[in-house]
């Protein structure tokens, strides 16, 4: 390879790999986002109940904790995912 055609096959390399870590830093954070979100409707939920006088089973959940087996997939977006919960489908 000359020198011009190795430069361009390593940019192109490295912006590759950028790409990538930027997409995975968008999917922790979308992440991050969907457990702030579920944590706030299981809070806002729990509140409903307590001030309805409705008895809750089961223990409290920290937020860390509470969403540990939901799956995320990179095509699930964060509007759906809250309106399956809030529909009860998940």
């Amino acid at each position: 390879m000359t020198d011009a055609r190795m430069f361009n096959h390593e940019m192109m390399l490295r912006r590759k790999l950028e790409e990538r870590e930027l997409q995975q830093a968008i999917e922790l954070q979308d992440r991050r986002l969907m457990n702030m979100q579920l944590a706030d409707l299981k809070n806002h939920q729990l509140q409903q109940s307590l001030s309805l006088g409705v008895v809750v089973h089961g223990g409290v959940h920290s937020p860390t904790q509470m969403n540990h087996d939901f799956k995320f997939s990179s095509s699930c977006n964060n509007e759906e995912l809250v309106s399956e919960v809030t529909a009860g489908r998940l």
